[in-house]
Order: C-alpha cells, then sequence, then structure tokens
C-alpha cells in the first residue's frame, strides 16, 4: 500500500481524466452535501466505474451501502471521516483510536468548515508522531499541494498523500499544472522515503 498518492475533491471527468494521467493512484468522491466538491453517490459511482488506472474512493462521514452495486463497493474504497469502526480508511482529526478494521488511517486536519478540502496543514511534529505510534499505515492529508507535500512526506513519513486544495483552481475544479506537479513531487518523495514503490 506504500505509495499512494491520492487526488480528493473530483467532480467532472475532465479532472478524472487529469488525475489518472498524471498517475494518482487513488481519486476521491466526496458524497457530504456539506461539502463543496459533493457529488452525488450516484454521481460518484459513475465516475468511479470509470476509472481506468486510479482507485476510487468514496468520502463521507457516513455510508449506507444500500444502493451501491456490488462490483463497485468491491473495488472502491471507504473513506470515512471521524467513523469509529470503518472498514477501509479511516479519517480521523486524532481523538479516536479505533483503527482496528481500518486498513489504513487518513489523518487530516480538522475544521469547523467541513469535511477535509479546508487547505489547512496537519502540525508537522503531530503528525510525524501519529504516523510513529499508528497501529495501521496512514495516509497524510491536509492542506497539501506542490509547494510543501514533498517536505510533508520527508517529515511525517507517511505511506502516502491526500490532497484536495493544494491542486485546485477553485473548489471542485482542478489546476492541471498544479495536479501533475503535486502527483509528481509526492511520488519522488514517497519513493525516498520508503524506497521504489
Amino acid at each position: 500500500m506504500v505509495g499512494v498518492v491520492k487526488v480528493c475533491g473530483i467532480t467532472s471527468e475532465t479532472d478524472l481524466a487529469l488525475a489518472e494521467e498524471a498517475g494518482a493512484s487513488h481519486v476521491g468522491f466526496v458524497v457530504d452535501p456539506g461539502s463543496r466538491r459533493f457529488v452525488t453517490l450516484e454521481r460518484a459511482i459513475a465516475l468511479g466505474e470509470s476509472c481506468r488506472t486510479a482507485r476510487p474512493v468514496i468520502v463521507s462521514r457516513s455510508l449506507d451501502a444500500n444502493g451501491v452495486p456490488l462490483h463497485f463497493v468491491r473495488q472502491a474504497n471507504v473513506h470515512l471521516h471521524n467513523v469509529p469502526g470503518a472498514e477501509h480508511w479511516l479519517s480521523t482529526r486524532g481523538d479516536s483510536t479505533d483503527f482496528t478494521s481500518a486498513q489504513a488511517v487518513v489523518l487530516d486536519a480538522h475544521s469547523q468548515e467541513g469535511l477535509g478540502g479546508t487547505g489547512i496543514l496537519v502540525p508537522a511534529d503531530f503528525a510525524a508522531e501519529f504516523v510513529a505510534e499508528c497501529p495501521r499505515p496512514v495516509i497524510l492529508a491536509g492542506g497539501l499541494g506542490p509547494e510543501n507535500v514533498a517536505e510533508a512526506i520527508e517529515r511525517v513519513r507517511p505511506i502516502g498523500v491526500d490532497a484536495c486544495t493544494g491542486p485546485e483552481r477553485e473548489p471542485g475544479v482542478k489546476d492541471p499544472e498544479l495536479l501533475r506537479a503535486y502527483v509528481r513531487i509526492a511520488q519522488e518523495a514517497l519513493r525516498r522515503a520508503h524506497g521504489e514503490v
């Protein structure tokens, strides 16, 4: 699982194609209505089913699997924010420690502004300590972009990174140059931190 480079907040076929062309390993679709990058679950499934190379990730505060096609559930990851006992990725603000059923933990900064995508960095010292002590692999999120992702990976040593606002032109619209740079720099930094991935 080392080498996760996720681009979150995908809302269009254009940005999905751009993320895949850039080499993102995972793409996130936010199905939480409070998000500025909200897509309906049906739209997220349609976008996810069109993924050619990246693994789709459904991002929500909660997710009722009813109505989600079984073949999609098998191919997608679920990134639930602050929900103990999540079956796949579990995002946390650092105040929940029940990671027993998570494949990985997404460490993101908390904000009253909403579910992820706030552009707020997790303090590096806290994040590095969290990664060192967490019983599951950690994916670092929060305020990452091409200008700071290499330093964050070097200091924190997560197995992967997740960016939403850093490669955006505006909420829900990715900037091609920023997105390509974020993915390239993150991949290079993860290779340096963990060896060839």
